[in-house]
């Protein structure tokens, strides 16, 4: 059989594919160009052809120029003075490199360089160079290290369109070959018949997996493929200091068998329930039992791969609560797209477990929708296991998220448009709040515990106003200008503003605390296109009052305080509710795709309207923009004028051909905007790299020299006591938790009041800020604490000369010290003292105190003085979440224990319950009669047996509700059969 090949229309398709391929290789030049050039100077784009410099001369006035047989070599100070031309891109090309060289340039007006040079890469091939305004020399500094083996080839002005594209052909041709396989891709799924549902659906969610998958590779190819770990050290540290270590300690402990619910490495102590959302994090299971299971060295790259999964289940999840409402496959798989990599999932992602509400609250919504269209059995237990699964990972994150769940309810049943009565839109209301409520009342099994730690130990939510006051103090009030330009610009994208340069964050503080509110880089045009529509289609006066009530809560939620204040548990403002807004977004980028692209519905005051908006906006948050990202947002820019002026070609040419072009051009542009945005997000960033780890992994586990003096002190000392170390080897605040030691050093941002309380008082010295604090020696007076709470042990790498450390032994390069003066971690007082008499003193006479007085908290506690008796302290021991150890003591007095006062602690003596008091401001104390006493302390999770109740009453509740609505419905069937 032969086939019949239509030669004509062969070559016009390919003809029209080589032109795409064509046209997406010119925008991707032209897009990476303005984003390496910027728009400094306009004039840099106007060199038309190539304009070389005169090497001979500039090589015969060059200092300490070493020749060798076909190069030269770098000097003690080897460098080059080139006159130039600030209106041009300078090209100095290496035709001789070894390696990459990372060398120094001065920019100057005269030949005195007077200003702090830049560091420059130099590589094999070209080396453009941005020439400053007002620049008339530059000073090229090779390198900075003898011996280095290069050659200068040619130095002349080029256009930066040519010189972006002989560096990056590579990697330009390959993107454009996928992108261009996309849009094959994307329109081959169009041939297939409407009649074949079935092969069309998957062939759709195949294609959508495969551009989330592509867009994933192109973001993440060196932390999944390279040397990096998805471990940030720059102003995402957190990561490295406080999220990354935790996860090392549960595989270790688990691996140990000594997990527990109280943690003895989190500094001196912590709950379980202080890291409960972190431990209970799906996708941190994720990661915990891949390091169980796979080996603890496997715990740093899948942190990556959780990351990825979240943002597949957010794509597919978000697909399919669009397709609710009825959009079509496209608008949904876009809306879908944009959701995955939406701002807040790419930024507060990177903390792990911040991240996964992108995912609980997509699911949160498709039930809670299908709830207020239809009743269902299915409907209700799914919103109730959904919200019980979301509190069970994060309280605070789900809390903000059915705040806004409430929000969204009440706007869907208020809507004018909806046929109900208002008896209906009650009793659907009620429906769902009260499945809600089941669904937090089933996970009481944390929350209560959870909810008991944050109020009676967390300092997190103290405060003195009432939560009505700070509420009602914030809606009536506003941010400053500053915040409100941050807010509008993060909007187009997370980079507009800064990074790590915290002075351009004049509004919110930080690149993570400004709010996440990017969807796509082209909001404000599915914006403009969305208002005028509405307007339009709006009938009559319901319709106006309901768009106008609607546009001024999504415009409190963004700008008011007081709304910031509500998200944030009436604690203070801050803006990690952000996300709540994304599903909204996507779901107005959605159906302005389906008005644009499927029904071809354009308005061009719209889309003036939204690319004004985008240019003024970007124009302004420039002016902003640290040296890190102003490049950027040029190339935003040109990225808003491409995807506008396609817009415009779909509006006058509305042939069928050309409109599918648009399109898939359409796409395109959203693609390349989602990873350039991303890939900074995440790329531009600084990062831990597997290869610069100072751990050894095994099949037994991890090693270093830490670890073996670690394990050198427990073979040779089993009593409870503490460690520091002048150094770190991994975390600077985490390295307790990731090699096992109890410590001073710690991160934690819900730190025991009572622990901040010591700290204050007694141990100012060791704190960084209220979440960190670290191990330094300022004062002879600290010996007082130390002893306290028996750090016993310091490391160091180093030799140290304090009079209270006692040499011990060294494993590799670690000096092992003892502290002679600390014995237990347990003190008998026969003295007290009140806190309201100890404040009186300075800090260096309270201190002093420790060695023979209790402070405690009442006065009653007091005790009278008397000539001091005998007290033998026998050794303290852990055993699990309990401390036990002996005392004899000849006189009355209170024994203190160096474990947090914390509810959840009772102290047995000889096996009868005593009552604890405060003792030292951070500490447990009792009062002990005279004699030989068994001492032990037992931890239990307070609350803990009245969460269990109200789980099993929430499912008892749910399940109730169900199976009587369930028996409803087949006594219906039963009704309608006869």
């Amino acid at each position: 059989m032969q086939i019949q090949v239509d030669r004509k229309k062969w070559l016009k398709n390919a003809a029209v594919l080589f032109a795409e391929l064509v046209l997406i290789l010119a925008g991707l030049v032209l897009v990476g160009t303005v984003g390496e050039r910027g728009f400094d100077n306009w004039k840099i784009y106007f060199t038309f052809q190539q304009e070389k410099q005169n090497l001979e001369e500039i090589k015969s006035s060059a200092n300490d120029l070493i020749q060798d047989e076909d190069g030269y070599i770098t000097g003690e100070d080897s460098f080059f003075i080139i006159p130039v031309n600030a209106d041009k891109l300078l090209d100095v090309e290496m035709n001789q490199l070894n390696q990459e060289i990372t060398g120094f340039i001065w920019q100057s007006e005269t030949k005195e360089f007077n200003s702090d040079p830049a560091t420059y890469t130099y590589q094999l091939g070209h080396n453009p160079i941005q020439v400053e305004k007002g620049t008339k020399y530059i000073k090229l500094l090779i390198s900075d290290v003898q011996g280095l083996h290069y050659n200068i080839n040619q130095i002349s002005y080029r256009n930066p369109f040519e010189v972006y594209v002989r560096i990056h052909k590579k990697a330009i041709f390959k993107i454009a070959i996928v992108l261009l396989l996309v849009g094959v891709l994307v329109k081959g799924v169009e041939y297939i018949s409407e009649d074949r549902t079935k092969l069309k659906k998957t062939a759709s969610i195949t294609v959508f997996l495969f551009v989330v998958g592509i867009t994933v590779l192109y973001i993440f190819h060196d932390y999944i493929f390279g040397d990096r770990l998805f471990i940030f050290a720059d102003i995402g540290s957190d990561t490295i200091q406080q999220y990354y270590p935790y996860y090392m300690n549960c595989v270790r402990r688990i691996q140990e068998g000594t997990f527990g619910i109280w943690n003895w490495d989190y500094g001196l102590g912590t709950s379980l329930m202080n890291n409960i959302s972190q431990t209970l994090d799906p996708f941190g299971l994720f990661v915990i039992l891949g390091g169980v299971i796979g080996g603890i060295s496997k715990v740093r790259r899948l942190l990556v791969v959780a990351q990825i999964l979240k943002i597949v289940l957010s794509a597919l999840l978000c697909r399919y609560f669009l397709k609710m409402f009825h959009v079509s496959e496209k608008a949904a798989c876009v809306g879908g797209y944009l959701y995955a990599f939406n701002g807040y999932l790419m930024l507060w992602g990177q903390h792990y477990l911040l991240g996964t509400i992108c995912v609980y609250q997509i699911i949160i919504l498709i039930f809670l929708e299908k709830l207020l269209r239809e009743v269902k059995v299915k409907y209700i237990a799914g919103l109730g296991v959904a919200v019980a699964a979301s509190t069970l990972c994060s309280y605070y994150n789900t809390y903000m998220a059915l705040a806004f769940a409430a929000i969204y309810c009440v706007l869907r049943l208020i809507n004018p448009e909806l046929d109900w009565q208002w008896k209906d839109r009650l009793k659907r209301a009620a429906t769902v709040f009260g499945t809600i409520i089941c669904g937090v009342f089933m996970d009481a099994v944390t929350l209560l515990p959870a909810a008991s730690y944050l109020t009676s130990s967390s300092t997190r939510l103290d405060s003195s106003e009432s939560a009505i006051t700070k509420f009602l103090s914030g809606l009536f009030s506003t941010y400053t200008m500053d915040a409100n330009i941050e807010t509008t610009g993060r909007l187009i994208s997370n980079n507009t503003f800064c990074i790590n340069q915290l002075e351009h964050a004049t509004g919110w503080g930080n690149y993570y605390e400004m709010p996440n509110v990017c969807l796509t880089v082209f909001i404000f045009i599915f914006l403009g296109q969305f208002l005028v529509r509405k307007i339009r289609e709006c009938k009559n006066t319901k319709q106006l009052v309901y768009g106008i009530f609607v546009t001024m809560v999504g415009v409190f939620i963004l700008y008011n305080p007081g709304f910031a204040i509500a998200f944030n548990g009436f604690a203070y403002v801050q803006a990690r509710y952000t996300f709540v807004i994304m599903p909204v977004a996507a779901l107005l980028v959605a159906t302005e795709w389906e008005s644009l692209i499927v029904r071809k519905k354009i308005s061009i005051f719209g889309l003036a309207l939204g690319l004004a908006a985008s240019v003024g906006v970007l124009l302004q948050t420039g002016r902003r923009a640290s040296g890190e990202v102003i490049k950027y947002d040029g190339q935003l820019i040109v990225l808003c004028l491409i995807f506008a002026g396609l817009l415009g070609i779909g509006y006058f040419c509305r042939t069928k051909k050309i409109w599918g072009i648009v399109e898939v051009f359409l796409g395109i542009c959203l693609i390349i905007s989602v990873g350039r945005e991303n890939y900074i997000t995440n790329n531009e960033r600084v990062t831990a790299y597997a290869s610069g780890e100072k751990i050894i992994y095994s099949d037994k586990g991890m090693g270093n020299d830490t670890i073996d003096a670690l394990k050198y002190l427990k073979e040779k000392d089993d009593s409870f006591y503490r460690v520091e170390k002048t150094y770190s080897f991994s975390s600077t605040y985490g390295d307790s938790l990731i090699a096992g030691y109890s410590a001073i050093t710690d991160y934690n941002s819900t730190i025991n009041r009572n622990l901040s309380s010591f700290y204050t008082n007694l141990y100012s010295s060791q704190k960084v800020t209220d979440a960190q604090r670290a191990f330094i020696v300022t004062d002879e007076t600290e010996i007082y604490p130390m002893r306290l709470i028996n750090l016993k042990y310091i490391l160091s790498t180093s030799e140290i000369d304090y009079s209270w450390c006692q040499y011990v032994h060294k494993i590799g390069e670690v000096y092992i010290y003892q502290n002679i003066y600390a014995d237990s971690v347990a003190s008998f007082y026969e003295k007290t003292i009140s806190q309201e008499e100890c404040e009186k003193m300075d800090e260096g006479s309270r201190r002093k105190l420790l060695g023979d007085t209790l402070i405690v908290r009442d006065r009653q506690d007091m005790l009278s003085k008397e000539e001091p008796g005998q007290t033998d302290i026998g050794d303290f021991k852990v055993d699990g979440s309990s401390l036990e150890g002996t005392v004899s003591n000849e006189k009355e007095g209170f024994l203190l224990l160096t474990i947090p006062d914390q509810e959840g602690w009772e102290i047995y003596v000889d096996e009868e319950k005593e009552t604890i008091i405060n003792g030292d401001y951070g500490f447990t104390a009792v009062r002990l009669k005279p004699g030989v006493h068994n001492v032990q302390a037992v931890y239990h999770i307070p609350r803990l047996k009245e969460g269990i109740i109200g789980s099993v009453l929430g499912i008892i509740v749910l399940a109730g509700v169900c199976l009587i609505l369930h028996l409803k419905d087949r006594k219906r069937g039963v009704g309608k059969q006869k």
